[in-house]
C-alpha cells in the first residue's frame, strides 16, 4: 500500500546511518521477527525509527493485491503458509509488513513463535519504486531469501499512465537493484508447488487458470472426489453396458434356436444395442415372431 508522510518521532537517526548499523549488526543479536515496534491491527510502520502509516489502496492497487494473495496462496508448497500484511521486526527501529509473505509453517523451536518468511512480495502503484526498494534491502539484510514487487500498470493508472501492462520485478543481491521477470517465465522455489507462473500474477485470466492448474497437480480434495465419482460412474456404467452385451448375445441365441434367420445388418443391430428397454421389448417378440424382421415392425 502506499504510505504517507511520516510524522516524526523524537529526533531519529537517518535513514542511512540507521539502515547500516542494522545490516552491520549481527541477526543473533536483532529482536525476533515476531517483536513489535509497530502496533499489529493499526496501520502503523516504522522504517528507521519514523512511524508512517499506510492509507487506504486505489482500486487497481487493491485489486492487485487480491490477485496476489489468490494465486500465491494456491501455490505454497506443503510445509508453508501465506499471509498478507504480516509485520516482520527487520531490525530494531524498523518494523513493517510486506504485501505478501511466505514462511514456514512450523514455529521456530527455540522461541515458539513463527519464522522468518523466505519470500516476500510488494506491489507498488502510486508510489515510487524507492520504497519497495528500501523494503527489499530491509528485507534481505533479515535474512529474507527473496523479494519480489509487481508493478501496477494498465487502465486506472495514474503515475505511469504510459504503463499497458503490470510487470513482475525480483530484488537482485548481487546488483542491490531490482531485476525484470519475463511474463512468460515461472518462479521456482522451495517454497511454491508447483511453480507460479509469472504471467498469473498480472493476468486475471492466467491467474485463473494456474490456480485450478495448481490445486490439481496437488490432487486437491476436489478434484480427488471429482475422480472418485467418474471412477464409480465409469463402473456402474461398464456394468450396465456388460450386462446389456450379455443380453443382446442371449436373443440372438434365442432367435437362433427358433430356426429364425439374422441377417448380417440384423444381428449387427441387436449386438449393438444398449437400451435394456429395447432388448427386453425384441426378446418378448422373439418368442413368437415368424421372422426376425418381425421384432421391429414398423
Amino acid at each position: 500500500m502506499s504510505l504517507m508522510e511520516p510524522p516524526r518521532l523524537s529526533a531519529p537517526a537517518s535513514a542511512a546511518s540507521s539502515s547500516s548499523r542494522s545490516r552491520a549488526a549481527s541477526v543473533d543479536s536483532l529482536p525476533g521477527v515476531h517483536e513489535r515496534l509497530a502496533r499489529p491491527e493499526t496501520r502503523e510502520e516504522y522504517f528507521f525509527g519514523e512511524l508512517r502509516l499506510k492509507v487506504p489502496a486505489s482500486p487497481p492497487h487493491a485489486r492487485q493485491h487480491l490477485q496476489l494473495a489468490y494465486v500465491l496462496k494456491a501455490h505454497v508448497a506443503e510445509g508453508y503458509l501465506a499471509a498478507v500484511e504480516m509485520l516482520t521486526r527487520t531490525s530494531r527501529d524498523t518494523d513493517f509488513a510486506p504485501d505478501a509473505s511466505v514462511y514456514p509453517a512450523a514455529p521456530d523451536p527455540q522461541t515458539g513463535e513463527r519464522r522468518l518468511e523466505e519470500l516476500a512480495f510488494e506491489v507498488c502503484s502510486e508510489q515510487s519504486l524507492e520504497m519497495p526498494k528500501v523494503k527489499a534491502r530491509e528485507l534481505v539484510g533479515r535474512g529474507v531469501r527473496r523479494v519480489f514487487c509487481i508493478v501496477v500498470g494498465g487502465l486506472g493508472q495514474k503515475r505511469r499512465k504510459t504503463l499497458e501492462e503490470s510487470y513482475v520485478l525480483e530484488w537482485s543481491q548481487a546488483t542491490g537493484t531490482w531485476s525484470p521477470i519475463a511474463k512468460e517465465s515461472r518462479i521456482e522455489d522451495r517454497c511454491l508447488s508447483p511453480p507460479l507462473p509469472v504471467s498469473a500474477l498480472i493476468d486475471a485470466t492466467a491467474s485463473d487458470d494456474a490456480v485450478v492448474r495448481a490445486l490439481r497437480a496437488r490432487d486437491h480434495r476436489i478434484f480427488a472426489e471429482e475422480r472418485a465419482a467418474g471412477f464409480a460412474e465409469g463402473k456402474a456404467q461398464g456394468h450396465a453396458e456388460g450386462k446389456a452385451q450379455g443380453h443382446a448375445e442371449a436373443l440372438v441365441s434365442v432367435i437362433e434356436a427358433r430356426g429364425l434367420a439374422l441377417s448380417p445388418d440384423e444381428r449387427s443391430r441387436i449386438l449393438d444395442c444398449r437400451d435394456p428397454r429395447l432388448l427386453e421389448r425384441w426378446t418378448r417378440r422373439a418368442l413368437t415372431v415368424g421372422t426376425a424382421s418381425e421384432l421391429w415392425p414398423e
